[in-house]
């Protein structure tokens, strides 16, 4: 494995004291109005759990320069969290900020905690099969999707976070919606329908997680996304340009996709996907945005 760059320990180090702490999050959380004022935090079997598991993730989250988690504990509840994640390299959410609101319930650990994810520019984008334009989050560990669900004695919420950041925000995913693996090729070469899908990934990355945290940088993760950009910039800055010339192209793919059976006649058909123009802006956008931003 290649020893990490100067740039690489740079951001690496910047980051390791903002990836975990408390702040300020009931007034404007998801689940402010699911709280039970009268459920007891100061002691009981729940609360050990919660304040054990706490203290893992301080020293526990991953933090690597191509992707990492950071999370907020509220001030007064530590059953309320805010949770980021920095989109994975070589996926099209890389660099993005994806920011998830969870609640560790009263039932907990015998039940899952509560995920509201946030970034869904109003409830308008859809970033993944596994997250809603709702917010929903689905996942086997919440029990909102098919594998393996949550056990009591042994799943936690570094393993909850974990799998976020790896089973969802993932280089192809399309094939997360299921049934859709059946339709990847076996040569190894790209699915129009997954090409498709991640280039309108790449596209809400830059414009619905890149540049509202440019804008408007979520409060209680603030100097940590300004770090983020800062100390990335020139990658971030080459990633849009690798993004803005993915330009026109024009496959070809049997008709009926992924519903074609073997046996069926394949008629191809030609359609041009991915507008240039639109994700050139797009990434225009980022630009200017970080000019504004970092000065």
């Amino acid at each position: 494995m290649d020893e990490p760059s100067s740039e690489e320990l740079d951001y690496v180090t910047a980051l390791k004291p903002l990836q975990f702490g408390h702040a300020a999050l009931l007034q404007n959380h998801y689940f402010r109005s699911s709280i039970h004022w009268d459920a007891d935090l100061g002691n009981g079997s729940r609360s050990r759990r919660i304040a054990k598991e706490l203290a893992g993730l301080a020293t526990q989250l991953p933090l690597e320069f191509h992707s990492s988690i950071h999370v907020r504990v509220d001030e007064f509840r530590m059953d309320l969290l805010r949770a980021l994640i920095i989109g994975p390299h070589d996926t099209p959410y890389e660099n993005g900020i994806f920011l998830f609101d969870i609640f560790v319930g009263d039932g907990y650990p015998s039940s899952p905690p509560s995920v509201q994810f946030l970034t869904t520019a109003g409830g308008k984008v859809r970033f993944n099969p596994n997250l809603y334009h709702c917010g929903k989050v689905c996942l086997s560990l919440l029990g909102t999707w098919t594998g393996p669900s949550w056990q009591p004695g042994s799943s936690t919420l570094l393993q909850l976070l974990v799998s976020l950041q790896s089973l969802v925000f993932v280089s192809e995913p399309y094939y997360n919606e299921p049934g859709w693996e059946k339709s990847r090729p076996k040569d190894g070469s790209r699915h129009y329908e997954s090409e498709n899908y991640n280039y309108e990934q790449c596209f809400n990355t830059m414009m619905h997680s890149m540049v509202p945290a440019l804008r408007s940088p979520d409060e209680v993760f603030k100097d940590l996304i300004a770090a983020h950009f800062r100390f990335k910039r020139r990658r971030i800055e080459e990633q849009c340009d690798k993004w803005s010339a993915m330009g026109w192209q024009q496959v070809q793919y049997p008709r009926g996709g992924r519903f074609l059976k073997s046996e069926d006649n394949i008629q191809w058909t030609t359609t041009t996907i991915n507008n240039g123009k639109v994700m050139a802006d797009a990434a225009n956008e980022v630009r200017m945005e970080l000019a504004k931003f970092l000065g």
